[in-house]
């Protein structure tokens, strides 16, 4: 039995959850990232218990997941690994774009809003969505 500690965090920063991911052998950081991914979709067959208690929205491209202190950017194909400063340099990006607009009135308008946060994080990053 092996035992990986994950964290994940939304890009949107709508979620920021740690947790220990319990496996029956060792397995890569990619085969990790993967179950994680279907462990944490709806519709995947494979959603873990914590997802659905915490009813959150998908694990999606943007997103960020550590496993055992590595951390990685979920692509449109795959992972890319990250440093934690470039991590932390995204949500501070994030912070700063949301700290300078209202909220959203409806959760609706925030969703919207909060996608709009992102794509700007991302051209001012230079980062391809």
């Amino acid at each position: 039995m092996h035992i990986n500690t994950i964290r994940i965090r939304y890009s949107d920063d709508t979620c920021l959850t740690d947790f220990n991911h319990i496996q029956d052998s060792l397995k890569c950081d990619s085969e990790v990232l993967e179950d994680i991914f279907a462990e944490w979709n709806h519709g995947s067959g494979r959603e873990s218990s914590r997802f659905l208690d915490e009813n959150v929205r998908s694990l999606s491209v943007g997103d960020y997941v550590s496993v055992d202190g590595l951390w990685y950017r979920c692509e449109g194909i795959g992972w890319k690994e990250k440093t934690k400063d470039e991590v932390n340099k995204w949500f501070d990006t994030m912070l700063s774009i949301r700290s300078k607009r209202n909220a959203g009135k409806t959760s609706s308008d925030e969703r919207l809003a909060r996608w709009g946060d992102k794509r700007m994080a991302e051209r001012l990053l230079g980062i391809e969505a």
